[in-house]
């Protein structure tokens, strides 16, 4: 071949090469995977915990090893605190001390080239981010990474946390989504379940994606679980505001999770499960030290350094979490705070520079009750209360909407094989007594909590939205709002 001939192949084989690439882009699809949908995308096998008399524990005791309490400190001693691993040991027995993958350094793979991305509107300030449906159930256009991280808190020692934040389009193609072995959260010499009895809760997040750096910068949300309960108790909520543009932050709180629980207030000691941590904790201290090194960007938390608007924070929490959180308004930049059949009545006091809250209430709730007292006794200008028929205490979480194989809820399966202080902890765990309303109740908090999230975080008008919201969910008996 001459020199000339080879140029001429060479020229023809480049445009063949270019051209293959223009056609491979304009016919693909995009690969983001949806956010979770508010229907509890954590599959939970059992029913629902509270801890005390009154307060909540939000938890379920699932398969054989541990259950999860609403987001507490899963670091304690003789606890576990699974999360960690997308597949956990099926048959891990209680009383592993499980804390999880604290690895925060996201696969650092090749960038993933966004396809089909979505149109990218303003938020508040200079903030960017993809546009979302109007719809909140519609899961948001952000895949969403997940991280299992420790925190150090004042009182001494870390908590166990997860962390869930929007990823880069397309990160998540050919990863397996993660999932979570409540029997991880059972105490040191529970009796084991065993896998026929167990279900996996599957969350629709993935490992260590990397994070979408590109949009932004991101507000944050901290919740807390109830007495009892654990981290990734609502995790469905978690999950759709991430799809969204958020930050979120949930913790296991020592003393109040549902490994201590069910040692301490179960009289789980008397069957010989053990744990390291004594009974009460400090979860707004515990909430306050997420905050502080959320917005420092320190330690686990440093791969969000430059992404976060930490102006603009909100907080959120389940009966005891729910609590607490309504006594921290005068928390520094906390806009919003959302409760879900909150202990104490919920009303936000002090109000600090608080501009909207929400309540979420069953109104067949036997643990707190039903009020409007929050409602009418905050005074902030953006208030809303929403009561659910024939809800229950724990439905407001995604632990009663979902069962295993047999159709039985956590708490039963506990029951049933003689999990230590699973029988003290059945007394208390209350789901709703309508069907409809323990299926809808995870829904209708997914639904208001992530309107809510994005009109005072996102600066996005959902004002249609709610007013849409009683004619979506015909389980709502009562909805207050101002304006």
């Amino acid at each position: 071949m001459t020199m000339l001939g080879a140029f001429r192949f060479v020229v023809f084989r480049n445009f063949v090469f270019v051209f293959s690439i223009l056609v491979a882009c304009s016919s693909g699809s995009s690969t983001a995977n949806d956010a979770l949908t508010g229907t509890g995308a954590i599959n939970f096998t059992g029913g629902s915990m509270f801890t005390g008399g009154t307060a909540l524990t939000g938890g379920q005791t699932l398969g054989g090893g541990t259950l999860a309490t609403g987001g507490t400190n899963v670091a304690s001693g003789g606890s576990g605190s699974s999360g960690g691993s997308d597949q956990p040991d099926a048959s891990v027995g209680g009383g592993s001390s499980n804390t999880g993958d604290a690895s925060v350094t996201a696969d650092s793979g090749p960038t993933p080239t966004p396809v089909n991305e979505p149109p990218i509107v303003s938020g508040c300030g200079s903030s960017s981010f993809y546009e979302a449906d109007e719809d909140p159930s519609v899961p948001g256009p952000w895949p969403v990474g997940v991280k299992t991280i420790s925190v150090p808190v004042s009182t001494g020692g870390s908590i166990t946390a997860e962390i869930w934040y929007p990823a880069k389009l397309g990160s998540e193609t050919g990863k397996d989504k993660a999932t979570y072995d409540l029997r991880d959260w059972l105490p040191t010499g529970a009796v084991m379940i065993p896998d026929s009895a167990n279900k996996l809760a599957e969350c629709d997040c993935y490992r260590d994606l990397p994070l979408d750096t590109d949009h932004g910068p991101y507000p944050a949300v901290v919740h807390i679980h109830g007495l009892g309960s654990f981290r990734i108790a609502s995790a469905s909520a978690m999950t759709a505001w991430a799809s969204r543009g958020v930050v979120v932050v949930a913790a296991d709180h020592p003393g109040d999770m549902l490994t201590d629980y069910l040692v301490n207030v179960g009289l789980g000691s008397l069957q010989g499960c053990s744990t390291s941590n004594v009974a009460g904790g400090d979860m707004k201290s515990e909430a306050t030290d997420e905050i502080n090194h959320l917005i420092n960007t320190e330690g686990d938390f440093a791969f969000l350094s430059g992404v976060l608007d930490t102006t603009r924070l909100g907080l959120s929490g389940h009966s005891q979490g729910g609590g607490t959180v309504a006594g921290m308004g005068d928390t520094p930049n906390v806009l919003l705070i959302m409760t879900q059949a909150p202990l104490s009545g919920g009303t936000i006091s002090p109000a600090g520079n608080v501009e909207s809250m929400l309540q979420v209430t069953g109104m067949s709730d036997s643990v707190v009750g039903y009020s409007t007292n929050a409602y009418t006794n905050s005074t902030m200008s953006i208030k809303r209360e929403i009561g659910i028929t024939g809800g229950g205490h724990i439905d407001v979480t995604d632990l009663c909407s979902d069962t295993n194989a047999d159709g039985q809820t956590a708490i039963e399966v506990a029951n049933s094989y003689g999990v230590c202080g699973a029988a003290i902890l059945s007394g208390l765990a209350q789901c709703g007594t309508d069907a409809a309303a323990t299926a809808a109740s995870p829904k209708i908090v997914d639904y208001a909590t992530t309107a809510a999230v994005e009109e005072t975080l996102l600066c996005r008008d959902r004002t249609a939205a709610f007013a849409d919201i009683t004619n979506k969910f015909p389980e709502i008996g009562e909805y207050l709002h101002t304006p």
